[in-house]
């Protein structure tokens, strides 16, 4: 039967270790009762073998201490080498020499003293019960935390793939289960954003093709879209940006703008053709008549988020992705709206 002592013990070696040295964990906190060894030591018997506590605790200091056995040189390190003679049970306590009688017999620490296995705060108990498991049964817990910047879907995936190995080498009754796993919400939440980020993409095409009347020309800024979200993508991976909730949000907000340039572009385009002039012809005036127009429209609406980048303290470190993505989106919209915008005018429209 193991204690809650023993319980810990294999938390912490079996396991807390083991997850520890994972890329991007940052530590492996530990809560439940560590295993102790309670020595109540008995008055009258000290007494009688004319010993007192300052003696039994020196002789019970001396007697588990860790002493070096030597130690190991290598190429480039040392290693020192200790013995693992440490007494971790209570029966070994009980036959620890104290003292001799004056007969030169020993005097055992169970002679002078109660010994018993037992649990650093005895007033501390753990239970837990989970659907399918038999309640009460003791329970350490261990809390991994990630680092700062690691990925915190990719650390929990890296912990939970551990598991059988380490179920493997852990004694049948004691069982490994994830109780909470805040990757699982952000899973969730990050496909919540992506399908409104596809439900707006969706609305936005219907809206264009209601106002601009024909499939050719809905075409273009629906071609432009995808490709301005592409570009801002790539971006942000050159800025180790990851595809977080903020990212996500701000790519939804975006996607508004996104359409503007090539609209003003494609309408300025229709209005030439209109008035005689040939497709190709058309694009390439209207290049170079808005091209203006539209640089300014991107850098104005670019310079309304430039102050959320530099907000200080935590604000500012929540907010930065999320306004330095909208940035890069709108940025991103102007490049596509000025180089290749006008190529699918000249090809789908002279079609």
């Amino acid at each position: 039967t193991l204690t809650d002592g023993d319980l810990y013990k294999y938390a912490s070696t079996a396991v807390a270790q083991r997850i520890a040295i994972l890329p991007g964990v940052s530590q492996v906190n530990i809560y439940g009762v560590q295993s102790a060894i309670r020595i109540k030591a008995d008055p009258a018997g000290l007494a009688s073998r004319g010993l007192t506590m300052d003696d039994l605790a020196s002789a019970i200091k001396a007697g588990t201490v860790y002493s070096g056995a030597g130690q190991f040189d290598g190429a480039h390190r040392t290693f020192v080498l200790l013995p693992n003679g440490q007494i971790d049970q209570a029966e070994g306590y009980r036959n620890l020499i104290v003292a001799r009688n004056k007969d030169g017999s020993p005097v055992y620490l169970r002679d002078v003293a109660e010994v018993r296995q037992s649990v650093q705060d005895e007033r501390l108990s753990r239970t837990f019960w989970m659907r399918g498991f038999n309640p009460p049964g003791s329970v350490v817990v261990l809390a991994v935390s990630r680092q700062a910047g690691a990925n915190a879907v990719e650390v929990a995936n890296s912990v939970k793939a551990l598991f059988p190995e380490i179920r493997a080498s852990l004694p049948g009754s004691i069982t490994l289960v994830p109780v909470f796993d805040r990757s699982q919400s952000i899973v969730d939440s990050v496909h919540d954003v992506q399908f409104t980020l596809m439900i707006a993409f969706i609305l936005v095409v219907m809206v264009i093709y209601i106002f601009l009347g024909r499939a050719t020309d809905t075409l273009i800024p629906a071609v432009a879209l995808p490709l301005s979200l592409l570009l801002t993508v790539a971006v942000m991976f050159m800025l180790n940006y990851s595809i977080n909730n903020l990212t996500l949000m701000a790519l939804t907000l975006a996607i508004g703008f996104l359409v503007d340039d090539a609209i003003v572009f494609l309408e300025n385009v229709v209005r030439r053709a209109e008035h005689g002039e040939s497709i190709l012809k058309a694009a390439f005036n209207s290049a170079g008549e808005i091209s203006v127009t539209i640089m300014s429209m991107t850098l104005s609406l670019a310079a309304v988020f430039i102050p959320l980048v530099f907000l200080p303290g935590l604000l500012g470190r929540i907010f930065r992705e999320f306004s330095v993505t909208i940035i890069v989106a709108i940025l991103a919209s102007g490049l596509i709206s000025l180089t290749l915008t006008p190529l699918m005018c000249a090809r789908i429209l002279g079609e």
